[in-house]
């Protein structure tokens, strides 16, 4: 068994575990690849080249933790008891 990539339009959609011979195809339009290392859904095929998907954006603070935050360290509390207050 090993770890196949469901490609479609140079784009990895899907992976599955499969023995390369055993009674499956890939959706119609999608081919399969054993999958290389590191690669997985999300990664685009460009040539013999694999490219990574765009990291997701970094989440946005909430303004109001940022001012508790603020504020709570102004009074003197530890970071470990703000984060145990108002969690990450």
């Amino acid at each position: 068994m090993s770890t196949y990539l469901v490609i479609k339009d140079n784009k990895v959609v899907n992976t599955v575990v499969w023995d390369g011979e055993s009674d499956w195809t890939a959706p119609e339009g999608a081919t399969t690849q054993v999958a290389p290392a590191g690669v997985g859904i999300g990664w685009t095929k460009s040539g013999s080249n694999w490219i990574a998907p765009e990291p997701p954006p970094a989440p946005t603070p909430d303004p109001n933790k940022v001012s508790a935050r603020e504020k709570l360290a102004a009074l003197g509390l530890t970071e470990a008891e703000i984060t145990a207050l108002l969690g990450a």
